[in-house]
Order: C-alpha cells, then structure tokens, then sequence
C-alpha cells in the first residue's frame, strides 16, 4: 500500500435477532498511512468497533480489505442519532458542528453518525442529545465508541 492511497475496507457486522443493522457489512474509506496499516477517513453508521481516524489492521481476501483489528485508537468517540421523519437534521448537524463534532447522514434509516473530537466537549453534546429528546427533535441515540473521559457526568 502506498501512503496516502484512499482504499475501501469492509467490515463484517453481526445481525442481532431484529436483523440490525440492516446489513451483514458495511465499508469505510481509509487511507494508507505507509506501514502496511490503514487510517480510517470516514465515520461509521454500523460498525460498532472502530471509528474516524482509527489506525486498522486489514487482510485482504478475494481482492478486497476486511478488517482484522484496531492497531491505534484516535481520541474520536462515535455516536448514533435517530432521527423522525420530518426532523430538521440539517439544524441538527449545525448543532452538532458549533459542539466539534462532525457528521454524516444516512436517510434510508433516518441516521446520523457523530464523530466527537477529542478536544470536543462529550459531555455538551450528551447535553444536547438528551435536550433534543426532550424535544423529540431526535428518536434516541447510541455511543457505541466513548473515548473521553467524562460521559454521563461520571469519569470511566
């Protein structure tokens, strides 16, 4: 791989009993960082395991790059919004943007995927996540990656 190459990786995803996610994989781009590892360059809507700016571990099979394992964690935590139908997710994201973060929106499944900095205020945003149920601005939301050190008010 050559640094700086922009390659696709796929990750396997298991189904629970529900059939969520929606798909048995799902891919990310990445971006070779020259030591026979990938960065990831985009935040995930399913994967549950690793996150933007990740260094991962790939091997490849029948031409393509799965996922083996997270080499070097970044300092991003990974959240989850569902949103109703008829949500100002453009308003949302802005939000969310003014908070550090940024944000990508998957419409089939009314999905916002959050990347949270490090340097970002985790706690500020759980703040406006529970507002904007409140609100019912958004559905519910999922941390599935926390990487600071204060979520929920309580050190980890």
């Amino acid at each position: 791989m050559v640094a700086g190459e922009l390659r696709k990786v796929f990750f396997r995803l298991a189904q629970d009993e529900d059939g969520y996610p929606p798909a048995g994989t799902e891919s990310l781009w990445a971006i070779s960082s020259g030591n026979g590892r990938l960065v990831l360059d985009n935040t995930p809507f399913f994967v549950p395991n690793a996150t933007l700016g990740d260094e991962i571990e790939v091997a490849e099979e029948d031409g393509q790059l799965w996922y083996r394992a997270t080499a070097r964690a970044s300092d991003n935590s990974l959240i989850r919004i569902v949103v109703p139908k008829g949500a100002d997710v453009a308003g949302i994201r802005s939000t969310l943007e003014r908070l550090g973060c940024t944000s990508e929106f998957l419409p089939a499944y009314r999905l916002i995927s959050v990347n949270v900095p490090g340097d970002a205020s985790l706690k500020a945003v759980q703040q406006y996540l529970e507002d904007a149920i409140s609100a019912d601005e958004i559905v519910d939301y999922e941390a599935p990656i926390l990487r600071q050190d204060w979520f929920h008010g309580e050190p980890r």
